[in-house]
C-alpha cells in the first residue's frame, strides 16, 4: 500500500491583520494559503472543513459523492447520519477528481468523455465498450 502524502501546515503572520498558512510536503515546493485575517482564522482553517476542501482541490483527499440524500437512522435516542456510497460503475461528470481519473484511465479528453457519456450513458462499462476497451 503506497504511503499517503502528509502535509505540514504552519500559520505565519505577514503583517498586522494579514496571515497565511504555509503547506509543506516533503519533496515538493511549499504552497501558501493567503487571505486569512488572524491567527484564530488560521486555526479555524486548519481544524475545519476548509483544510479538507483545499486538500481535495489539490488532489490529495478523496471527494465524497453522495448519490442520494443522506438517511437518518434512529438508534437508542441518538440520530445517526448514514451517507450513501458512490456507485463505482458510473462516471460522475460533476466530480472533477473522478473526471480526471477517467480521462487519464481512458486516454481521452474531458470533452470527448462528455460526448461519449451523452451518447451511451454514465456506465463506465458502456463508455469502455464504446472506446473498444475491455478489461
Amino acid at each position: 500500500m503506497p504511503k499517503k502524502a502528509k502535509f505540514n501546515f504552519r500559520p505565519s503572520r505577514i503583517e498586522e491583520g494579514a496571515w497565511q498558512i504555509v503547506a509543506s510536503l516533503s519533496g515538493h515546493d511549499d504552497r501558501v494559503i493567503k487571505g486569512l485575517s488572524s491567527q484564530e482564522d488560521c486555526h479555524d482553517w486548519m481544524n475545519g472543513s476548509r483544510k479538507i476542501d483545499w486538500l481535495r482541490s489539490q488532489g490529495y483527499a478523496k471527494s465524497l459523492t453522495v448519490a442520494r440524500p443522506p438517511r437518518r437512522r434512529c438508534s437508542g435516542g441518538r440520530m445517526k447520519l448514514k451517507l450513501a456510497r458512490p456507485d463505482r460503475g458510473k462516471i460522475d461528470m460533476s466530480e472533477d477528481v473522478a473526471v480526471r481519473y477517467w480521462c487519464k484511465h481512458l486516454g481521452i479528453t474531458r470533452p470527448q468523455l462528455q460526448h461519449i457519456i451523452d451518447k451511451v450513458g454514465h456506465s463506465a462499462a458502456a463508455v469502455e465498450k464504446e472506446l473498444g476497451i475491455h478489461d
